[in-house]
């Protein structure tokens, strides 16, 4: 989605008591749920007032929150499910936003000359809400080319079967390493032949990319904190011919100093 240059904010206020919607998400995720929610709060206010959602842009922001994948999924959508984010601006765009973000977003920015809004990502019913120094651009007429829509069925179906194949490959492909990147910190290329071969072959046999997503946390879990076995989480060996028993292992218990057990989802979330 190409859209207007947006300037996010240094920090946002957090109020000292939570709404009731708010109550809910800790009542039912604890301090794990809380934590993924000021996350993604962190995330959208550092690039503006919203943030896009689809499958790529996931992927990504869940490995800077480090938790686990079905956690924050399932945080994302008891959020919708309350109108912390906005249900139908999520149904139609695939964004990430609220009333309330887009209020203090409005307040923290009031003193700045000029600030690009997109109209149909509006939560704001009433135009008086809108500061004077907010440009009020639409997706199909504003001079920024900002461009939200998605793929007639027509144009879906006039599409050869092997370049939707190819195109959905390189998709894939682009989202694994990205997500392989931002959790190990590396820098391996999509274009690596090598790469692309453990991949495709993986995908041919019928595994999903969500597949692959749980094959990397799963070892990243298990051989990240062993010097030995770190040289290992790399493309070759994460998507070669063990890529299905990796798949079905079940997750190793880490004891604290104590003796008990760590809750990853919580322990690795990063504030």
């Amino acid at each position: 989605m190409a859209r207007p240059n947006k300037e996010g904010l240094e920090y946002f206020p957090l109020d000292t008591k939570f709404d009731d919607e708010i109550q809910l998400i800790d009542a039912k995720f604890g301090a794990c749920g809380i934590g993924i929610l000021i996350k993604l709060w962190q995330i959208i206010y550092s690039n503006g007032y919203y943030i896009e959602w689809t499958e790529r842009e996931k992927l990504l922001y869940q490995s800077r929150i480090n938790a686990d994948i079905e956690v924050v999924d399932d945080v994302i959508n008891e959020c919708l499910k309350w109108g912390i984010f906005d249900k139908k601006i999520y149904k139609n765009y695939k964004i990430l936003t609220s009333r309330g973000i887009q209020k203090r977003f409005l307040e923290a920015t009031k003193r700045r000359k000029e600030v690009i809004f997109i109209k149909e990502c509006s939560c704001l019913g009433d135009e008086k809400e809108v500061n004077d120094n907010i440009y009020l651009v639409n997706v199909d007429n504003n001079p920024v080319n900002v461009d939200i829509s998605t793929q007639t069925e027509i144009e879906t179906e006039i599409e050869t079967e092997i370049e939707t194949e190819i195109e959905t490959d390189a998709d894939i492909i682009h989202s694994i390493i990205d997500y392989l990147n931002v959790k190990l910190g590396t820098r391996y290329r999509y274009s690596n032949k090598s790469n692309k071969a453990h991949i495709n072959a993986r995908l041919r046999e019928g595994f999903t990319l969500e597949d692959f997503i749980k094959v990397i946390d799963k070892k990243y879990y298990s051989w990240n904190d062993d010097p030995k076995m770190q040289q290992y989480l790399r493309p070759e060996t994460l998507f070669g011919s063990k890529f299905e028993s990796y798949l079905n292992q079940k997750k190793e218990k880490k004891l604290n100093h104590e003796g008990r057990e760590i809750d990853a989802a919580i322990d690795n979330i990063k504030f």
